[in-house]
């Protein structure tokens, strides 16, 4: 009888009894469990120094993203009811027979549809960075 473990892709054959084979087993959970716990602590003690030392230029430039962000949020709801209210305005059957409010609300459903694809984009790009500060 053999003992094969599969483990990060590869097959590994353990030379020895099942009892051991578990006993070992249950050592290496244990081991990698402490060095989990060891990651875990020490990792916020490194942020806590960084964030008062060095980080002070950097929370400033976070508040600015963070306050970007929460503008550009507002310009997509607002774009969003402007394009809600065009569509409404598509829709009605009345338009198609003013030839010039149908071409008038056409191009400023086009404006806004592009207005918010570009929009959109910019707050994306807001987003990524504003991840990268936390």
């Amino acid at each position: 009888n053999k003992i094969w473990e599969i483990e990060d892709h590869k097959i590994v054959e353990f030379k020895g009894s099942y009892a051991e084979w578990e006993e070992w087993k249950e050592r290496r959970e244990k081991e990698r469990a402490a060095a989990i716990k060891e990651v875990k602590v020490e990792k916020p003690a490194l942020v806590k120094k960084e964030t008062k030392v060095e980080n002070a230029p950097a929370n400033k430039e976070a508040e600015k993203v963070k306050k970007q962000f929460k503008e550009l949020e507002i310009k997509i709801a607002e774009l969003n009811k402007k394009k809600t209210a065009l569509e409404n305005e598509l829709a009605a059957p009345d338009i198609y027979n003013n030839n010039a409010k149908f071409v008038e609300t056409e191009a400023a459903y086009k404006k806004v549809t592009f207005d918010l694809k570009s929009v959109n984009k910019e707050y994306e790009v807001v987003f990524e960075k504003m991840m990268e500060f936390e």
